[in-house]
């Protein structure tokens, strides 16, 4: 929404590091829409908390994760990362076991994680100026 639907940025994600819990969300802005930007990002956060999103939305996000999770096998240094980051957090499910788990999950889990998640810190990197033109 934040990219497609209000042109706010050149690219949006968010991303979710199991070992700290921390959930992060980069895009690429305008400084000069960097606050119309925070906004919206939290506007979305608390349409999720609230639990404005579809039974759709849910498939399709547990869907990706299953399809990143099968993806992993197709490079090295991702299984490496992958396996690593299993042994880090005591995590002992086979592929099988993990989309066992990611398919059971309800609504009511992902309102329950929503309600966990709250802004912390922002970094805002922003150049000098000097590389820009006004098309960029």
């Amino acid at each position: 929404n934040v990219r497609e639907r209000k042109s706010l940025c050149y690219y949006c994600y968010s991303s979710y590091h199991s070992a700290t819990g921390i959930i992060k969300v980069g895009c690429g802005i305008k400084p000069s829409n960097k606050d119309v930007a925070m906004e919206e990002i939290a506007h979305q956060l608390a349409l999720v908390q609230s639990g404005d999103f579809t039974d759709d939305d849910i498939t399709v996000a547990k869907r990706s994760i299953i399809s990143g999770l099968k993806q992993i096998k197709d490079s090295p240094a991702a299984i490496e990362m992958f396996m690593l980051r299993r042994l880090i957090g005591g995590v002992t499910d086979n592929e099988s076991a993990s989309i066992e788990k990611i398919n059971a999950v309800t609504r009511e889990d992902i309102l329950a994680a929503a309600q966990r998640v709250s802004l912390d810190t922002v970094y805002f990197l922003a150049g000098n100026g000097e590389e820009e033109t006004e098309d960029e």
